[in-house]
């Protein structure tokens, strides 16, 4: 029932937003995320921005960006960062900060979806 409600929640917002992912290519840690994070987008359809802050790009992420201020715009200090962006209003909303394995990351999205109602 959970997983059936993860998908309903990752297809809605699939279909709306998009994701900023703010990483450093020198952190393992961050290292160690890009393929859930990368994989995730693509299982989902969801479109993806990798960032890199420190202007190193990793070898997943075909199409890195160069972070040019757009981390401290958004507020983000803590890394790696992943942003839900929807394209048309240009709203952003946190994700998650640091590691998170693909099964919370996708319980993270019916949270969102849910306003982390009915302890989920």
């Amino acid at each position: 029932e959970t997983s059936k409600k993860e998908d309903e929640a990752i297809k809605a917002f699939g279909q709306k937003y998009g994701l900023l992912f703010f990483y450093r290519g020198d952190s393992p840690m961050d290292q160690e995320l890009a393929p859930t994070i990368e994989s995730f987008s693509k299982e989902n359809n969801i479109s993806l921005i990798p960032v890199s802050v420190d202007g190193k790009n990793l070898v997943i992420f075909a199409t890195s960006q160069s972070d040019s201020g757009q981390a401290e715009k958004l507020g983000i200090k803590h890394f790696p960062a992943l942003i839900l962006v929807d394209p048309k209003t240009q709203r952003v909303q946190p994700l998650n900060y640091g590691f998170i394995s693909g099964s919370d990351l996708r319980r993270r999205f019916l949270q969102i979806v849910t306003n982390f109602q009915d302890g989920v």
